[in-house]
C-alpha cells in the first residue's frame, strides 16, 4: 500500500499465491449482504401476494371442479387444508378469491341457497 496521510492515491495490491495447500475442501468468502429497499419491499409483497391469489384461484377451481357442488363452509375448509403447504390463507382472502371466480363464471351460487356454490363447467 503506498501513500501516506498526506501523500497521494493509496494502492492496493493482491497476489495469488500457487503453493497455498489447505486441508479443507471449500473456503468460506464473506459477501456483502445487500438489504432491499423500502421500493423493493413493497414490490416483493404485492408479488407474493398476487402469487398466493392466484394459487388460490386455482385451488377453489380444482376442488369445485372435482366435486361440482360445495357448501361454503367445506368450500373454505377444503381450501384451508391443501393450501396450507404452501401458506396459511386469511378466510377474507379466500372470501375475495371466491367473489372473483363468481364475477369471472367458474363458480356460481345456488338458486335459492346462498351458502352452496355450484362449479360451472
Amino acid at each position: 500500500r503506498g501513500g501516506g496521510a498526506g501523500g497521494g492515491g493509496a494502492v492496493l495490491m493482491f497476489r495469488v499465491n500457487r503453493a497455498f495447500v489447505s486441508k479443507r475442501r471449500r473456503l468460506q468468502l464473506t459477501t456483502r449482504v445487500v438489504k432491499e429497499s423500502a421500493d423493493e419491499n413493497k414490490a416483493t409483497h404485492k408479488a407474493i401476494a398476487d402469487d398466493r391469489r392466484l394459487y388460490l384461484q386455482a385451488l377453489l377451481v380444482r376442488v369445485m371442479k372435482s366435486r361440482r357442488t360445495l357448501t361454503h363452509n367445506e368450500l373454505i375448509a377444503q381450501c384451508s387444508a391443501l393450501a396450507a403447504k404452501r401458506f396459511q390463507p386469511s378466510v377474507a382472502m379466500i372470501k375475495r378469491c371466491i367473489e372473483l371466480l363468481i364475477e369471472q363464471d367458474y363458480i356460481e351460487r345456488k338458486d335459492g341457497d346462498a351458502n352452496v356454490y355450484l362449479y360451472v363447467a
